[in-house]
């Protein structure tokens, strides 16, 4: 292929821009229709997901980017150009392909950006004398608030949630929940002189004990203690729980096992009376 004339494009470059002559052209749908056919036809579909096809896009833009490389004060490399239009054409293809992975329009998202753009930088201030300048003072601007926007929202993701260790729980209490549909909790039992009687737990409920006791560590008993609702009825019910909040309703469920350390039976009878169940339906809603 011979090597182009540098002068003679140069000369075309400033004959369209006097002219107001568009040097570019979108490809057409034909031309995508195309890059679409060629992917099928070979089976790479499957292949192109979102993230390799970006990685694509970079890597062709590195490769563009490197005939530039080492050109000092030559800022138009006009005798690359073919390489330039080869690596320009494997980024617009990798586009093309992106957007058709996305079910996006190019179209559409080129004038959606334009459209904001437009209203980032307007044109009535970058006509001015020292547009370039402005140009530079809005791009700082525009930079500024974005990484604020970041930076809160970073901040946002990064609070820690203060039910995060009730929430982490609510699995192993829903599953003790189920269990006592089924199950008892415990039952009374007596030593084998048959005076000394006593509540023989499940399992299950040592356990589920052993969860409560975490949570307790977790939220403290000042926080539970100022959390503790003091005017339901001893048998609350669905009704009676649903307005409270999760740390009220977490307090409950604490408060059953530690009264059942001040009285063996304490908690067999809140569970079989369905109060835990209760508080657990409750929570599991809010949470």
């Amino acid at each position: 292929m011979p090597t182009p004339n540098t002068s003679d494009q140069k000369e075309r470059l400033a004959k369209r821009a006097a002219q107001n002559e568009p040097a570019v052209q979108m490809l057409s749908p034909v031309t995508c229709a195309k890059i679409r056919a060629f992917r099928d036809a070979r089976g790479w579909a499957v292949y192109h997901h979102p993230k390799d096809l970006a990685i694509s896009i970079s890597l062709e833009a590195a490769e563009l980017l490197e005939l530039f490389q080492w050109s000092g004060s030559d800022a138009e490399c006009l005798e690359k150009r073919e390489r330039m239009l080869e690596e320009l054409a494997d980024i617009a293809t990798y586009a093309v392909l992106l957007a058709d992975r996305l079910g996006a329009s190019l179209d559409e998202a080129v004038l959606e950006k334009l459209e904001k753009t437009e209203a980032k930088y307007p044109a009535e201030s970058m006509a001015a004398e020292k547009g370039l300048d402005r140009y530079e003072v809005l791009k700082a601007k525009a930079r500024a608030e974005e990484a604020e926007a970041l930076a809160a929202k970073m901040s946002n993701e990064d609070a820690p949630d203060p039910l995060a260790p009730l929430k982490n729980a609510m699995p192993a209490l829903v599953e003790y929940a189920r269990f006592l549909k089924s199950h008892p909790a415990g039952a009374w039992t007596s030593a084998s002189n048959d005076r000394i009687y006593f509540v023989q737990y499940a399992p299950e409920t040592v356990r589920i004990w052993a969860v409560l006791d975490e949570l307790a560590k977790a939220f403290t008993k000042p926080v539970l203690d100022g959390a503790y609702p003091t005017t339901l009825p001893s048998y609350p019910d669905a009704a009676d729980l649903a307005p409270l909040e999760p740390l009220s309703l977490l307090s409950l469920l604490i408060g059953i096992l530690r009264e059942e350390r001040r009285r063996d039976g304490a908690f067999l009878s809140a569970a079989d009376a369905g109060i835990f169940s209760r508080i657990v339906a409750a929570l599991e809603v809010k949470c």
